[in-house]
């Protein structure tokens, strides 16, 4: 496979010609169709590019704070789709983002994937001081949500993952990582269209200047479809019926039973709940300091132990989850934690799902189970943490 920065080949495979454009990357008309992209011919350079590989993904850039800053964001797609899927213990290749320089791209759209006849799937993004962080997010999720079903469903299933899905991961990864953009999401819904359930789910690039309404919608309704899901095993069911190409309606009706008699009660299910997260009253997005105090407060619960009122935390759960209050408390805990996920800041959002996956767990006796929870959970707040602290440095820079 060649990297497509001239004078650098990591291995003879060639690419395939037939590689697969990413209609939602396209703004506009002028994007040069894969047939057209084939690998630039391999030619001297002063400098090759910087290549630093984890575990599923390889990232090549013109430097080494570029390709590190990109390889981040990888690690932090794998763990926020990590939710949903399953990755495979071990890969044979990595996939790979190779952040081209524009002078050097022969693609005019601001990114594309491809696939090689193996499955492998490369994404090409044009590489500039215009490159918008929002199109390398894009990119990244396109690529690990096809490179995820082909893994797990052979090469046909890549296909069948959605525009919206691609572009709801990429959205969540961006505010994961720049929490100041769900302001912005937020802003756009006011201002931007709202689009029915089956224009979101069905759509099909290229968007050209309506990509920013997709991108509004598709955010907001899988974060409304987790809302709505009774339990994470839920959720996750869901989200994988829709990535491997089931219809809408019936990954819905599945998810929902007895809840749509028709497709117009599906629709208004949609828009009220769309208008009460953004477009209504709903409750703004916390702040960091706001969702990190909630998770102090919803790791422990107040039981009855040698006749007086103590605070259990989570850690120390297991042995008391089967007494009524303390069944009670982790049960209204639990409510609160999937309530409070709409408006999480996204830095703990990640923080505040895996709390409410552990939480679950308590209600049940898989001890094994409730340890891999844990330990996700505190993982995942050692991270977030790690997150606001280089927020809040970064804005004291300022």
């Amino acid at each position: 496979m060649h990297f497509l920065f001239r004078g650098w080949v990591r291995s003879s495979r060639a690419m395939a010609a037939g590689g697969s454009l990413i209609a939602l990357a396209a703004r506009g008309a002028d994007v040069v169709a894969p047939a057209t992209a084939a690998p630039v011919a391999a030619a001297k350079l002063a400098q090759a590019p910087e290549v630093m590989e984890g575990p599923f993904f390889e990232v090549a850039a013109p430097d080494y704070a570029s390709a590190q800053t990109v390889l981040r964001m990888t690690q932090r797609m794998q763990e926020n789709l990590a939710r949903y899927f399953t990755w495979p213990d071990v890969v044979v290749r990595a996939i790979q983002v190779q952040m081209v320089p524009a002078e050097q791209a022969n693609f005019k759209a601001p990114f594309l994937v491809q696939s090689e006849p193996d499955g492998h799937r490369i994404a090409l993004v044009r590489w500039d001081a215009e490159t918008k962080f929002s199109d390398v997010c894009l990119a990244i999720s396109s690529a690990a949500l096809e490179q995820l079903a082909d893994w797990q469903n052979g090469h046909a299933a890549a296909a069948r993952v959605p525009d919206w899905l691609k572009v709801a991961f990429g959205m969540e990864l961006l505010t994961s990582l720049k929490p100041v953009a769900v302001d912005d999401l937020v802003e756009q819904a006011g201002r931007l269209p709202s689009l029915a359930l089956r224009q979101i789910m069905t759509a099909r690039g290229p968007y050209g200047d309506a990509l920013p309404v997709l991108e509004v919608n598709a955010y907001w309704l899988a974060r409304f479809l987790r809302q709505e899901c009774a339990d994470m095993t839920a959720a996750k069911t869901l989200f994988r019926a829709l990535a491997a190409g089931t219809a809408p309606d019936a990954a819905l009706r599945a998810a929902f039973p007895d809840q749509f008699p028709d497709p117009q009660t599906m629709e208004l299910w949609w828009a009220v709940g769309y208008h009460d997260m953004v477009a209504g009253r709903g409750q703004p997005i916390q702040a960091m300091a706001q969702t990190r105090a909630l998770l102090d407060n919803l790791q422990a619960i107040v039981v009855e132990l040698g006749g007086h009122d103590q605070r259990v935390g989570l850690e120390a759960a297991w042995e008391i989850r089967t007494s009524p209050r303390a069944r009670v408390a982790l049960q209204e805990q639990l409510k609160q934690a999937r309530a409070a996920l709409p408006w999480s800041n996204p830095v703990y959002y990640n923080t505040v799902w895996s709390l409410a996956a552990c939480l679950e767990t308590l209600q049940h006796d898989d001890k094994k189970a409730y340890d891999a929870a844990w330990k996700r959970y505190t993982d995942d707040r050692a991270k977030a943490e790690a997150t606001e602290y280089q927020v809040i440095e970064a804005m004291a820079a300022k």
